[in-house]
Formats: structure tokens, sequence, C-alpha cells
């Protein structure tokens, strides 16, 4: 077999490609292939206003509150009226380094005030509201170790304790800018000068629920700089335009739905109640030899 014999042999195994293929792809009559072009067109067309379309219903549709659930592991707030009264909304930061003439009530100047601390006592009250077993449950807690409210209080058998998580945080803010000011005082001796190691466990623990609550939240905002003044090096501006959850509305709903802080947590064990493990630290702190709750 010679080298046109190979080349036949490879065309007779390709059949599609051949000559008479390309014939009658070519020859298509005009107005045929007019026909096609202007169908495939009108079908992506259509195909594009649906997609459109639908983007848009969807936009429309789609509760406004979609972005608190999806930042939320799981709330027994969801479907309440306070989920749509919950809104986000663009501010820009008054965060300058040097206290403005205009600031929150929440910030300090050179010195401590009472007008100061009294905003900073009223913003980190923690305060509880009950919430059921199912609740409990979806939040990932097991209800046999969680803990009910007495049946003094009135919300019947199904009520767990619970409280915002956001109060603790600030909370844990406000015992650092204390403890920053040196005026952290508390009737607990174990607050007091000179500080024990509860204390420093207590600073520690804040530290680091804000430092995780940080990053768990963390997002794409960015600081940008500026000539300043006096400054021969590029001077953070850190009053950034921020998209921000109006947590005034979470304080007045603890305010008017939670309990008073003077109750939230007023009560003692009940007898034979599940408990759950201390640290070993408070163990040693105290002094005290670990209790087998298993055995005991």
């Amino acid at each position: 077999m010679d080298y046109e014999e190979i080349n036949q042999s490879k065309e007779s195994l390709l059949p599609h490609e051949g000559p008479h293929s390309k014939r009658k792809i070519n020859h298509l009559p005009w107005g045929t292939r007019a026909w096609l072009l202007t169908g495939f067109n009108i079908l992506i067309f259509f195909t594009s206003a649906l997609l459109l379309i639908e983007r848009q219903y969807s936009f429309v549709t789609r509760p406004q509150t979609t972005w608190l659930r999806e930042s939320t592991r799981y709330s027994p707030l969801w479907g309440t009226p306070l989920e749509k009264q919950l809104k986000k909304y663009e501010m820009q930061m008054n965060s300058t380094l040097f206290t403005p003439s205009r600031h929150s009530q929440y910030r300090d100047t050179l010195k401590p005030s009472k007008d100061v601390d009294s905003a900073w006592e009223a913003l980190e009250w923690v305060r509880t509201f009950p919430i059921t077993e199912q609740d409990v449950v979806a939040i990932g807690k097991d209800p046999r170790t969680a803990v009910k409210f007495p049946p003094d209080y009135g919300f019947g058998d199904n009520a767990y304790v619970a409280q915002l998580d956001i109060f603790h945080q600030l909370h844990c803010l406000n015992a650092l800018r204390l403890i920053a000011w040196g005026q952290f005082k508390q009737e607990d001796k174990a607050a007091n000068r000179p500080f024990s190691d509860l204390h420093w466990h207590h600073v520690a623990h804040c530290t680091e629920v804000l430092r995780e609550n940080l990053m768990c939240s963390a997002n794409l905002d960015v600081v940008t700089f500026n000539w300043k003044e006096t400054q021969n090096v590029p001077f953070p501006d850190f009053n950034l335009n921020k998209k921000c959850t109006d947590a005034e509305t979470l304080i007045e709903w603890q305010e008017e739905n939670a309990l008073s802080a003077e109750t939230s947590r007023g009560f003692s064990r009940p007898e034979g109640a599940r408990e759950v493990p201390m640290e070993d630290e408070y163990y040693r702190l105290y002094g005290l030899d670990r209790v087998d709750l298993e055995h005991r």
C-alpha cells in the first residue's frame, strides 16, 4: 500500500469530514440559514430576559432580613417582630485618634467621667429572657444541662434562660475600659487591688471573647490614609463609611422584653439539677478537691 492509498483509507474512517458533508453545509439555502440565525438570537434574547426577570423578582421578594440569618447560626428570635425591625444602615464612624468636639456618649476624653460610666453601665446590662427546649436544641445545646427558669417566674415548664450575646461582649469591652482607666472596682474582693488570679482570668476571658467575635464577624472594609497636618508619614483615616446593624433596636427590645438586671439570674440551683464540669483552674484557685460528677 503506497502513501496515496493510506490517505484514502484514513478518509474512509472519517465520513463526517468528507467532501459531501461540507458541500451540504456550505450550500444550505440563504433563507434557511438566515432563519436559523434569527431563531438562535431570539432564543438567547428570551433566555437573558427570563434570567434578568428572575433575578429582579428574587431581589424584590427576598426577605429584608436575609442578611441577619446568613450571619447567625440560629436565633430563637427569628420570625419575631424584632427580626423585621432590625435593619442595616450606612454611617460614617467617628473614630479619630484625638477626641473630636462632637463624640458619642460612650467615649472618654483625657480622664473618665461619671456620665460616660453611666452610659456604659446601661449599655452593658446582661439581661435574660425565656426560650423553648426546641430553641435550645436548634442552638446546638443540650436541654438536659441548660438552665430553666423556676416556676415562680411564671414562664411555664418549657422556659430556658437565654441572653443576647452582644451585651456580654459589651460587658467585656467595658471591663477592659475600666481596667485601662484604673477604675475596675466591684463588690467582689477578687476584683479589687491587689488583683487576684481570678481577676486576671476575667481579663483574659474578656479579651478572648472580643477577639473571637471580631474575627468571626470579619468583613472587607478598608482603611484609607491622609496626609495629616504636622505628620510626615501617611495617617490612617478611621472615620470609615460602614454598613451597620441598628444596635439601638436591640437595646430597646431588651429593655421592653427581657427581665430586669436584678432578676435575670436571681435564683439558685434546684435540687437534683444536672451539672457540667468546672475547669481545673477553679479548684486550684480556691484550694478545693475536684468533684467527680459521675460518682458523687
